[in-house]
């Protein structure tokens, strides 16, 4: 687990959000189909989606950084809600409920 990292990588992703949000945006929520040993590799974050397995560019930066017990990242996207909906990618962060919980795969 590397905190520091982390935290380099959320500066660099909020200081291009701020030059490019609609890039920033589609960079985070785009993802791309892999196979079952891709998914099953220890360090990446990959979801289940349409019957298959998915991994996203968010997915890979918190593998690289390390992973929480639960298999939580480090680096979390923060999206603005309005009206009850998750709207407008708002910000990068480390994720607070690090304490702890944190592992290395």
């Amino acid at each position: 687990m590397n905190i520091e990292l982390a935290q380099k990588i959320i500066n660099i992703l909020n200081e291009l959000l701020e030059l490019d949000r609609p890039a920033v945006g589609a960079l985070i929520a785009n993802r791309v189909p892999c196979n079952q040993d891709f998914a099953n590799h220890p360090n990446v974050l990959v979801w289940p989606q349409n019957n298959g397995f998915h991994i996203g560019i968010l997915g890979l930066l918190n593998g690289i950084c390390g992973l929480e017990i639960d298999n939580n990242g480090l680096i979390e996207a923060v999206f603005e809600e309005k009206d009850g909906e998750l709207n407008r990618l708002k910000c990068f962060k480390l994720n607070d409920d690090i304490n702890g919980k944190i592992i290395n795969k």
